[in-house]
């Protein structure tokens, strides 16, 4: 049976895969196969973060899946919830600081996202940031999302629904993405004209977010399993176990 990808064949600016596992079992590989079968939505990077214990483990590189997420890898990554991402970049040069899923962390809370869209308005965003004293390594919309999303966590009194909801409001522009957080939560979000696919579905134990059906339907074996898209506008939150 063919993988029923949207859009298959065409080029995609990157994909974008969450997982959380409802009985706690290691997600490491399920990531893994999920962004193989994206692959065709980026070559250029690959990176995968999960969460073991309160601590977010990140690895991401420049190359395929394959080329990066080795078996021993793979090995060492044992947490039950955790996000991954395949790149396709619009400008050259592509760096390892420029790969997914980027990091922030701080003493109150830390997580790790991936996106897939683009902002077309982060250019001011950084600006203001920059002058309430941030400080980017790269010139990447990614980086200023995540670091957006950490102000208004703060904001908002470490509520991520609020925080999602007040940098929904900030940004203009076309996204999906998804997030992993130090208190094993997963969070999936589509911009509220749904230009950048997402579904959420279920394949056994674990409930599964990625960018395109595909992804589900081989780690469902092609038996069968239940998902749908992810609503424009809509922010989904899976709470590990």
């Amino acid at each position: 049976m063919t993988p029923r990808c949207l859009k298959a064949g065409l080029k995609e600016k990157c994909g974008v895969v969450g997982i959380s596992s409802i009985v706690k079992q290691r997600v490491s590989e399920s990531i893994y196969k999920a962004l193989y079968t994206l692959q065709h939505r980026g070559q250029e990077a690959a990176g995968i973060a999960v969460l073991e214990g309160q601590e977010i483990k990140l690895v991401k590189g420049l190359g395929l899946v394959t080329d990066v997420l080795t078996k021993d890898v793979l090995a060492e990554l044992n947490g039950g919830v955790g996000i991954g991402h395949v790149r396709y970049s619009t400008t050259p040069g592509v760096t390892i600081e420029e790969a997914q899923p980027f990091a922030v962390k701080n003493p109150k809370f830390s997580f790790s996202l991936a996106f897939n869209g683009t902002i077309t308005n982060y250019m001011e965003i950084r600006e203001e940031l920059a002058r309430l004293g941030a400080v980017f390594v790269t010139k990447t919309d990614t980086e200023v999302l995540a670091k957006l999303l950490a102000k208004n966590l703060m904001e908002c009194g470490l509520d991520y629904v609020e925080a999602f909801k007040a940098t929904a409001s900030d940004i203009d522009g076309s996204c999906s993405m998804v997030l992993v957080n130090d208190k094993g939560e997963l969070y999936a979000y589509r911009d509220p004209m749904g230009f950048k696919p997402l579904c959420v579905g279920r394949v056994n134990d674990l409930v599964v977010v990625a960018s395109e059906t595909c992804a589900l339907d081989v780690l469902a074996g092609f038996n069968g399993c239940e998902y749908e898209p992810v609503k424009p506008g809509e922010l989904v939150r899976v709470s590990e176990g």
